[in-house]
Protein backbone atom coordinates (compact mmCIF):
# COMPACT_ATOMS: atom_id res chain seq x y z
CA UNK A 1 0.00 0.00 0.00
CA UNK A 2 1.11 3.97 -0.11
CA UNK A 3 1.88 3.36 3.46
CA UNK A 4 4.91 1.49 2.67
CA UNK A 5 6.19 3.88 0.14
CA UNK A 6 9.21 6.11 1.38
CA UNK A 7 11.31 8.41 -0.69
CA UNK A 8 14.07 9.72 0.93
CA UNK A 9 16.34 10.63 -1.30
CA UNK A 10 20.10 10.54 -0.67
CA UNK A 11 22.83 13.19 -1.70
CA UNK A 12 25.86 11.63 -2.82
CA UNK A 13 28.65 14.34 -2.69
CA UNK A 14 30.70 12.73 -0.91
CA UNK A 15 31.91 14.24 2.62
CA UNK A 16 34.86 16.54 3.45
CA UNK A 17 36.93 16.92 6.63
CA UNK A 18 39.51 19.28 6.71
CA UNK A 19 42.20 20.34 9.78
CA UNK A 20 44.80 22.71 10.49
CA UNK A 21 48.28 22.32 11.25
CA UNK A 22 47.26 21.40 15.13
CA UNK A 23 44.52 18.18 13.52
CA UNK A 24 46.85 17.67 10.47
CA UNK A 25 48.18 14.16 12.05
CA UNK A 26 44.90 13.43 13.57
CA UNK A 27 43.80 13.55 9.92
CA UNK A 28 46.23 11.02 8.68
CA UNK A 29 45.39 8.50 11.39
CA UNK A 30 41.66 8.69 11.05
CA UNK A 31 42.03 8.19 7.25
CA UNK A 32 44.50 5.41 7.63
CA UNK A 33 41.96 3.75 10.04
CA UNK A 34 39.04 4.54 7.51
CA UNK A 35 41.21 3.16 4.61
CA UNK A 36 42.06 -0.14 6.55
CA UNK A 37 38.49 -0.60 6.98
CA UNK A 38 37.42 -0.71 3.32
CA UNK A 39 35.99 3.61 3.21
CA UNK A 40 36.74 5.07 0.11
CA UNK A 41 38.44 8.11 1.49
CA UNK A 42 41.62 10.06 0.20
CA UNK A 43 43.39 13.11 1.19
CA UNK A 44 43.68 16.19 -0.39
CA UNK A 45 46.16 18.85 -0.26
CA UNK A 46 45.43 22.68 0.38
CA UNK A 47 45.70 23.22 -3.02
CA UNK A 48 44.07 20.52 -4.08
CA UNK A 49 41.65 21.51 -1.68
CA UNK A 50 41.38 24.82 -3.47
CA UNK A 51 40.93 23.45 -6.61
CA UNK A 52 37.98 21.30 -5.59
CA UNK A 53 36.19 23.22 -3.27
CA UNK A 54 36.97 26.97 -4.91
CA UNK A 55 33.99 28.14 -2.62
CA UNK A 56 35.53 26.91 0.34
CA UNK A 57 38.00 29.05 2.71
CA UNK A 58 40.90 27.44 3.38
CA UNK A 59 42.87 29.89 5.18
CA UNK A 60 44.78 28.09 7.86
CA UNK A 61 43.89 24.35 6.34
CA UNK A 62 46.53 22.21 5.46
CA UNK A 63 44.69 19.05 4.76
CA UNK A 64 41.58 17.51 3.77
CA UNK A 65 39.80 13.98 3.89
CA UNK A 66 37.17 13.26 1.26
CA UNK A 67 34.90 10.57 1.91
CA UNK A 68 33.83 9.56 -1.76
CA UNK A 69 31.42 6.94 -1.10
CA UNK A 70 29.53 8.89 1.41
CA UNK A 71 26.26 11.38 1.78
CA UNK A 72 23.40 12.57 3.64
CA UNK A 73 19.61 12.55 4.02
CA UNK A 74 17.25 15.03 5.12
CA UNK A 75 16.66 12.72 8.88
CA UNK A 76 13.43 14.71 9.55
CA UNK A 77 12.05 13.18 6.15
CA UNK A 78 12.65 10.01 7.06
CA UNK A 79 11.36 10.45 10.56
CA UNK A 80 8.27 11.77 9.00
CA UNK A 81 8.15 8.52 6.92
CA UNK A 82 8.70 5.88 10.16
CA UNK A 83 5.73 8.10 12.26
CA UNK A 84 3.63 7.82 9.06
CA UNK A 85 4.02 3.83 8.84
CA UNK A 86 3.80 3.70 12.36
CA UNK A 87 0.34 5.69 12.73
CA UNK A 88 -0.81 3.31 9.61
CA UNK A 89 -0.52 0.02 11.71
CA UNK A 90 -2.03 1.19 14.78
CA UNK A 91 0.54 3.02 17.14
CA UNK A 92 -0.93 5.35 19.53
CA UNK A 93 1.20 8.18 18.90
CA UNK A 94 1.14 10.72 21.92
CA UNK A 95 3.26 14.00 22.02
CA UNK A 96 4.69 15.01 25.15
CA UNK A 97 8.18 15.75 27.38
CA UNK A 98 10.02 12.67 27.71
CA UNK A 99 10.07 12.23 31.70
CA UNK A 100 11.85 8.72 32.00
CA UNK A 101 12.88 6.18 29.89
CA UNK A 102 13.55 2.39 32.15
CA UNK A 103 16.07 0.28 30.25
CA UNK A 104 16.86 -3.15 31.26
CA UNK A 105 19.68 -5.09 29.99
CA UNK A 106 20.19 -2.27 27.26
CA UNK A 107 16.65 -2.95 26.19
CA UNK A 108 13.66 0.11 26.36
CA UNK A 109 11.31 -1.84 28.71
CA UNK A 110 9.17 1.86 29.11
CA UNK A 111 9.04 5.30 28.44
CA UNK A 112 6.70 7.82 30.92
CA UNK A 113 6.13 11.17 28.67
CA UNK A 114 4.65 14.39 30.44
CA UNK A 115 1.71 15.93 28.55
Amino acid sequence: DDDDECDVPVTWNGYLFTATRAGEETLRENNRLQKSAGARVKLLSREALARLFPWLNNEGLVLGSLGESEGWFDPWLLLSAFKRKALSMGVDYQEGKVREIKVDRNRVKSIEVSN
